[in-house]
């Protein structure tokens, strides 16, 4: 089982490795019905511009990146951001 991904043509991967082509039938593609395009860039970009990432990563994921201070640079620290981080 394959599940797309955004940005990857999926059949063109699949097509270009030789067991893959060989195995073709035994592959189910799963396509995407709903676009997950969050990224690491994204989680950092949005914890140092202060913007909440409630739903980007899941509570425990976010609670881990607030308690280390993750992210954090000079200008975005842990008591900036972690009030409205919760919201």
């Amino acid at each position: 089982m394959v599940i797309e991904r955004t940005g990857s043509d999926v059949w063109e991967f699949l097509l270009s490795h030789d067991i893959l082509y060989e195995y073709k039938e035994n592959i189910h593609v799963v396509k995407q019905v709903i676009y997950n395009d969050i990224s690491s860039t994204k989680v950092r970009l949005f914890v140092k511009r202060k913007m909440s990432i409630k739903y980007l990563v899941p509570d425990a994921v976010m609670r881990y990146i607030f308690d280390n201070s993750l992210y954090a640079t000079k200008l975005t620290r842990k008591r900036d951001y972690v009030s409205f981080a919760f919201d």
